[in-house]
């Protein structure tokens, strides 16, 4: 009986100092360690953040690609053919409003006989030089993370392509950025016409769009009304 009591009480001894051990131990974590810690947890949260802005930024685009065709018939009807022929720009009739069709069609003619035509070079190209974004008093300025969705069902291409943030056109792709998203393509462009009258090419977004140039600092996408200007000037 003295023994099993003997065993009894050693194995209490033995359960105390190991409770007692553990906080010791748990405690014993270095400020380094603690900081290193918080610094993984900041790190985990901006990854995530940054990924559901790069997801919101894909649905965008896919949205946009997918209504591609309807916002040409209702938009894109190239008013300023008149224009563009003086410095070679294939010239189409504009459509008679609600068709539709004919509209669609008068793109995909434009479209493909700008592809005929040469590239433009680079160092002819005015919009490869800086970046570009709307001018101030034409920004959005609501912070509903699906305000450029709703601007999408409103019908304008300009809002959709350049409602916020700074793009960049470069040799051979579009690329777009903001305070809270890193550099990202937007789609792959091609570029035809002159210095003066620039045709950008994309691969999937829209069939065309057609950059009158202003002024050094200042593009304007006629058919659309949508003007860019450098940015930070």
């Amino acid at each position: 009986m003295s023994i099993s009591s003997g065993s009894i009480f050693i194995a209490v001894v033995m359960l105390l100092t190991t409770l007692l051990i553990i906080p010791r131990y748990v405690s014993a974590q270095t400020p380094q360690q603690m900081e290193y810690e918080r610094q993984q947890r900041e790190y985990r949260l901006q990854m995530e953040r940054q990924q559901q802005e790069q997801q919101r930024q894909r649905q965008l685009m896919n949205e946009n690609a997918r209504r591609q065709q309807e916002e040409s018939r209702r938009l894109n009807t190239n008013p300023g053919s008149g224009a563009g022929s003086q410095s070679g720009t294939p010239s189409y009739a504009t459509p008679t409003p609600g068709r539709g069709s004919a509209a669609t069609d008068n793109l995909a003619a434009a479209r493909i006989a700008w592809q005929k035509k040469p590239a433009l070079p680079p160092e002819q190209n005015p919009l490869l030089a800086g970046k570009w974004t709307r001018p101030a008093s034409t920004q959005g300025k609501s912070s509903d993370p699906f305000a450029a969705l709703a601007a999408m069902a409103k019908g304008g291409l300009c809002d959709v392509l350049f409602g916020g943030g700074t793009f960049e056109f470069r040799t051979d792709r579009l690329m777009g950025m903001d305070a809270r998203t890193p550099p990202q393509q937007l789609d792959l462009v091609e570029y035809r016409g002159d210095s003066k009258h620039v045709v950008v090419i994309p691969k999937t977004t829209v069939k065309l769009m057609e950059f009158d140039v202003e002024g050094p600092n200042r593009i304007n996408w006629k058919s659309q009304k949508c003007v860019l200007v450098r940015a930070g000037r």
